[in-house]
């Protein structure tokens, strides 16, 4: 892909990027999860959280059926903490996707990744307002 070109997916068009006051909101449209339906997830929230003024981002894949391998998981973890987000991140999804071990979470907290995995949204929405009340 050429220098300065923006990745595509055939998969954006299932991802939306919306505003909230503190953070951006990364909801993912009815689909079944596949690799590289996670990647276009982690790059498109990246991209919009680079692309400021949010400090943080909460991805929302509720809507995505099916679930994770360890394996899946373990790729998952360790690509988005290779995309350096600058701020935190909270999943909230369904329980097969977020294991009770958070394993992706762990991975990419491992890695550097400032990042949390949630069943519930309102959890995950308070964890994010806590972790923006602590950075300046």
């Amino acid at each position: 892909m050429a220098r300065g070109t923006p990745e595509t997916s055939a998969y954006d068009s299932l991802i939306e990027v919306s505003h909230q006051p503190e953070w951006l909101v990364v909801t993912v449209r009815p689909s079944s999860y596949s690799w590289p339906l996670g990647q276009t997830i982690l790059r498109t929230a990246r991209n919009a959280l680079e692309a400021g003024p949010a400090r943080a981002v909460l991805i929302d894949v509720r809507e995505v059926r099916g679930t994770m391998s360890t394996t899946q998981r373990f790729l998952m973890g360790v690509y988005g903490a290779a995309l350096r987000f600058p701020g935190p991140i909270a999943m909230v999804g369904h329980e097969l996707m977020v294991d009770p071990e958070h394993f992706g979470a762990l991975v990419a907290r491992s890695r550097g990744a400032h990042s949390e995995a949630f069943t519930v949204l309102g959890e995950a929405e308070r964890w994010l307002a806590r972790m923006i009340a602590r950075k300046p």
